[in-house]
C-alpha cells in the first residue's frame, strides 16, 4: 500500500518526530515544541472530480528521518561567471489535521486504516466527529453518499463523447502497463473508472433529460418578443389588405362588405404605428 494511510501513525511520533506540542479537540489549534502555532492550510483532494475534497493540511517534516532532495545552487561572482553547487532540501510532507486530532486523543492510527469524517465534511475535523474505518467501509460509505461518490457529466454531449475517452485511456493504460510506468498507470486506471462512472450516469439520466429539454423552452428576451408582435401586427395589414382589393374588386366600393374591409385594414396599420410608438417609449425609459 502506497497511501498516506498505509503506514502507522502515533502520538509518540507526533512528538519525538514532527516535534507537535499541543492539538486541540477541534482542530483549529496545533503548538509544536517552540511554542508557535503551525499554520494550516486547505489542500484538494486527489480522488478525482466528483471525490474532489478539501482538507485541512499542516506542512512539516520527520526531524528524526530527514529525506534529502539534491538540487543545484547556482550564483554568480564578482567576475561575472556563473558557478553551480550541488546542494539539498529537505521533503515535507502534509499532515491532515483530521489525522493529528485522532492520533493526539487516541494514540495511535493503524497502518492501512482510514480516520473519516463521520458527516463528510472534511473540513470539520472534531474528535467527536471522526472515526477509524477500513478503505472497503470508507469506499462502502462513500457510495451510500451519491452527491460525492456519482461523477455528473455533460448530457448535452453524445455519449460517444465518453466512449472515444474510454477507449483512448484504455489504450493508455496498455501501454503504461507495458512500459511498467506505474504511476501513469494509476492515473489512467482513475480516469478509465471516472469515465465509466459518468457513462453509467449518461445512460442513467439522458431519457429524463431530453423530456425536459423538449417541454421547457427557454425565456424569450424583450426585443425578441417584440421582432415577433411587429410580424402579426404586419401580417394583419397585410391579410386585411388583401381581402380589401379583392373585396372592392368585385363589389365596388359603395358596397357595406369593401367598407367593412377598409376599416379593418386601416385599425390594423393604426395598431402597428401604436406599437412602434410603444417601442419607441420604452426605449427612451
Amino acid at each position: 500500500m502506497s497511501r498516506k494511510y498505509a503506514t502507522e501513525l502515533t502520538k509518540e511520533m507526533l512528538i519525538n518526530n514532527y516535534g507537535i506540542e499541543y492539538v486541540s479537540k477541534d482542530g483549529q489549534t496545533i503548538i509544536d515544541n517552540s511554542g508557535k502555532e503551525l499554520k494550516q492550510t486547505i489542500t484538494i483532494g486527489n480522488r478525482g472530480t466528483a471525490y474532489e475534497r478539501t482538507y485541512k493540511t499542516i506542512q512539516t517534516y520527520d526531524k528524526l528521518n530527514r529525506t534529502k532532495i539534491p538540487r543545484k545552487y547556482k550564483y554568480t561572482t564578482k567576475d561575472g561567471t556563473v558557478k553551480t553547487i550541488d546542494s539539498y532540501t529537505y521533503k515535507t510532507t502534509a499532515l491532515g489535521v483530521h489525522r493529528l486530532v485522532w492520533v493526539w486523543y487516541n494514540d495511535c492510527q493503524p497502518a492501512g486504516m482510514i480516520v473519516d469524517h463521520i458527516d463528510n465534511n472534511p473540513l470539520n475535523n472534531n474528535l467527536e466527529n471522526l472515526q477509524l474505518l477500513s478503505p472497503s467501509e470508507n469506499v462502502a460509505k462513500d457510495r451510500k453518499n451519491t452527491s460525492t461518490y456519482e461523477l455528473k457529466c455533460n448530457l448535452n454531449k453524445p455519449r460517444s463523447f465518453y466512449e472515444n475517452k474510454l477507449e483512448g485511456y484504455t489504450l493508455a493504460y496498455e501501454q503504461a502497463k507495458k512500459d511498467k510506468d506505474a504511476k501513469a498507470a494509476h492515473l489512467l486506471r482513475t480516469n478509465i473508472a471516472h469515465t465509466r462512472a459518468r457513462l453509467r450516469y449518461y445512460d442513467r439520466h439522458i431519457d429524463e433529460y431530453l423530456k425536459e429539454k423538449q417541454t421547457t423552452k427557454p425565456p424569450e428576451h424583450e426585443c425578441h418578443a417584440r421582432a415577433e408582435k411587429r410580424r402579426e401586427l404586419q401580417a394583419n395589414i397585410d391579410s386585411s389588405r388583401k381581402f380589401y382589393k379583392e373585396v372592392l374588386a368585385a363589389y365596388g366600393k359603395n358596397d357595406p362588405i369593401v367598407k367593412q374591409y377598409w376599416y379593418e385594414w386601416k385599425m390594423a396599420i393604426a395598431m402597428l404605428n401604436g406599437f412602434k410608438e410603444e417601442c419607441k417609449k420604452a426605449k427612451q425609459g
